[in-house]
Order: C-alpha cells, then structure tokens, then sequence
C-alpha cells in the first residue's frame, strides 16, 4: 500500500475461512453439515447475522491512512482490527492444528454447551475426554516432496500463484 495505495485485494474473513476450507480439502468426519460457530466473535462476520440490511460494512468506508489520502474506499477494510486479525489468525491457526472444533479458538462447535466459551484455550485433556469434538479435518497433501514443489502447489491453492521469488524464500 505504500508503494501504490490503488494495488491489492482485500476479501472478507468469512470468504478466507472458506477458500482456505476448500484449497485444504476439509473433509467430514461424518454426513453431518459444517457448523462454523463463533465467526462473529472470532473473525468479525458470520453469516445472516448481520445488523442491518446493507450487509456488515458500512458503505463509502475510507480506511485511515493512504487509502483515505486516495479518496479510495474500502468497505471490507471495517473489519481490519487488531481484534479481529488475531481472531482470524487463531481461528486459522486451531483449524490446522486441531481440525474444524472450538478448541484453541476455533470455529467449530464443541460437544457440551455452545454458550461456555471459558474453556475455548484448553485443548488437550478436553479432546481426549469428548468436551471438544472435531467435525473435519485438513486433508490435503503435496503432490511432491521436493519443498519448490511444495511451495508451488501451495502457492497456486492459496494465492492463485500470485507469490514471487522473493515471497516464496
């Protein structure tokens, strides 16, 4: 952005949580739907809850700095807080860790009572036990060893093979 304030894309959370879903091949433990619970407390969006009906940002948002000095507007941008960003990172984080559940923060719904989010840091003893239940895990795997090869592939599935040189040292 502070090369060229007009370059670069920004998508909602909830669309990330979803590629990254898909791009990593979530994969069911059993028929049941995903139920991603927690979104709005997490990452800041969660779906048909919003607030009023023109969506969850307020329209002509002007983000500080740059952006503003650009007249530019970024709608999407509203969700950019800090609380928010370590949410979405959190949640991404305990997705890959532990599968789709709330343990460690994240999205998934938990076995006792929903409402409990006291418990959402202990993980360990609590999945051992059946508090935390884990609905699907990441099942995507390289197609190569070679670590080029890996990032590549990984690089395609995530930023549609946007990622140069110096990105992918």
């Amino acid at each position: 952005l502070d090369l060229d304030p007009t370059f670069g894309k920004h998508r909602s959370p909830l669309v990330q949580v979803l590629h990254f879903m898909r791009a990593m091949n979530l994969t069911m433990k059993d028929d049941r739907e995903i139920e991603l619970v927690y979104l709005a407390q997490r990452v800041g969006i969660e779906p048909y809850s919003s607030e009023t009906p023109s969506n969850f940002y307020r329209t002509g948002f002007e983000p500080a700095g740059l952006m503003r000095k650009a007249s530019l507007q970024a709608p999407e941008a509203e969700l950019l807080t800090p609380v928010n960003l370590f949410g979405f990172f959190n949640a991404m984080s305990s997705l890959v860790h532990n599968g789709l559940g709330s343990c460690d923060w994240g999205i998934g719904s938990r076995e006792d009572d929903p409402d409990d989010e006291d418990d959402d840091r202990r993980c360990d003893e609590d999945v051992r036990d059946g508090k935390h239940r884990v609905e699907a895990v990441l099942a995507w795997s390289p197609a190569s060893r070679a670590p080029d090869a890996i990032v590549d592939e990984l690089g395609l599935l995530l930023t549609a093979g946007r990622l140069n040189s110096n990105t992918k040292q």
